[in-house]
């Protein structure tokens, strides 16, 4: 556990390996989740419920509606895992906040860590750019149309050639053996 791992997400292998190492381990998993969450909606990634008020261990169980010592045993595991650090009493989840680079990942992050671009808004439709887009829509609505009636065509023109079948019943098939 040399170095730090930057996958948010955990993998099979640790929660299996927190699930069966601890017995309380549904109850970290659950409290690490509830962290996660908390990090995240915290501009600076650390787990509080707003900005410059910090929760203790004794805060955060009442808020997770758990014991002190699964949120200690949740600190200490994911301290351990390089998930979390702790300064001051104050809990901050590694890869949320600011990261190493300086940006503020209050933007969704990708596989590598690194915040996504964030989307920008289109600029809006001039007057020229609207009426290219009605004749556009006007010529494909247009071949629509008459790729529709040309499949309508094709339809009853082999309607027109079918010859149709009459049911033969047992009694017909036994006279015509006969014959």
């Amino acid at each position: 556990m040399n170095s730090m791992n930057t996958n948010l997400a955990l993998d099979f292998k640790t929660t299996t390996a927190i699930l069966n190492a601890n017995p309380e381990g549904v109850a970290i998993i659950g409290a690490w989740n509830t962290m996660e969450t908390l990090a995240r909606e915290d501009p600076e990634g650390c787990v509080r419920l707003s900005p410059g008020l910090p929760m203790d261990n004794t805060a955060l169980a009442a808020f997770f509606h758990c014991t002190v010592s699964v949120v200690e045993k949740t600190i200490e595991v994911f301290e351990k895992l390089k998930r979390i650090t702790v300064k001051d009493g104050l809990i901050k989840v590694l890869g949320y906040g600011e990261d190493r680079n300086g940006s503020v990942s209050g933007a969704a992050l990708n596989v590598n860590n690194m915040a996504r671009k964030t989307i920008t808004a289109k600029a809006p439709l001039t007057e020229e750019s609207l009426a290219k887009k009605r004749e556009q829509n006007r010529l494909r609505k247009a071949k629509s149309r008459a790729r529709q009636k040309q499949e309508q065509e094709q339809v009853t023109v082999t309607e027109g050639n079918v010859t149709p079948v009459t049911s033969v019943t047992t009694c017909d098939q036994r006279d015509n053996m006969r014959d």
